[in-house]
């Protein structure tokens, strides 16, 4: 039995202390991090240009890396060494939990291509007539400016419900994916209630989760800049974040052992003693 709780009393200023302890865990091992970043990107570019089985491969590819991670990262951060042969460990050991919080991380999208769907269903129902008329023309060839189809039917408040559907999808999908990994990896919890801990740790400590997101998506336009290059580096600092994001949230009781001090970052260390 595990019992693993959500600390939701954070304040938004950890979303920064979380960069700052992200880059004192990155400089430990900068190289075999950069190297990660870069084996799980070649990978995915490898295995899409295969053709359907490439898809799965990405798949698999992706899952490894995912999860592995996750139990590299925490032994980087508890013993201050990066071994590469626990990128597997989490893929023998748990493989259905895996498999079934991969499924799951579907269900939002699939959600919410079922709610845009029944929106332009039931706009198209509402205006039948007119856009079969509409699609005759076109069939015809009698295509002009101002042709009725079915998108001429979607007001400007539609088009601001399937912002928010795709919004939603987004938001939902990502609170369960932020620290799913490390919940079924570290926490060794079942897919659902993973999923459960991830959301309500996202969204009870929304202030830091925000602030760190947005941090996250400047970053990211930086090394965007730099033509990709930057982005070696600036994957692996967000994998970092979310690592010490994990810690902050869901181990709230050894919150006195697990803290670190931006200027000296504890190297052989267990905080669960």
């Amino acid at each position: 039995m595990h019992n693993t709780t959500v600390n939701n009393r954070l304040s938004a200023r950890r979303g920064v202390e979380w960069y700052k302890e992200a880059y004192e865990l990155f400089k430990k091992a900068p190289f075999a991090l950069i190297a990660l970043s870069i084996a799980n990107i070649l990978a995915s570019l490898v295995f899409s240009q295969i053709p359907v089985l490439g898809y799965f491969l990405q798949i698999a590819s992706g899952m490894v890396f995912s999860f592995g991670s996750c139990l590299v990262i925490d032994q980087l951060y508890r013993a201050g060494t990066f071994q590469w042969h626990l990128l597997l460990a989490p893929i023998k050991s748990r493989p259905m939990e895996i498999l079934g919080f991969w499924i799951l991380s579907l269900m939002p999208y699939l959600m919410g291509i079922a709610m845009a769907g029944l929106f332009l269903i039931t706009t198209a129902a509402l205006n039948f007539e007119q856009i079969r008329a509409g699609a005759g023309q076109i069939y015809a060839g009698q295509v002009a400016e101002g042709s009725v189809t079915l998108f001429s039917f979607i007001s400007p408040s539609g088009y601001l419900i399937l912002f928010f559907i795709g919004l939603l999808t987004a938001l939902v999908s990502l609170s369960m994916q932020f620290f799913g990994g490390y919940l079924i990896v570290l926490s060794h919890l079942d897919p659902v209630e993973a999923v459960k801990l991830s959301i309500k740790g996202t969204f009870s400590n929304a202030g830091a989760m925000t602030l760190a997101g947005l941090m996250g998506v400047g970053l990211i336009f930086l090394a965007i800049l730099t033509l990709g290059i930057g982005l070696f580096v600036v994957v692996p600092i967000l994998a970092l974040v979310t690592y010490r994001a994990y810690c902050d949230i869901f181990r709230s009781t050894e919150a006195d052992s697990l803290q670190i001090q931006t200027n000296s970052l504890p190297s052989n260390r267990d905080p669960s003693q």
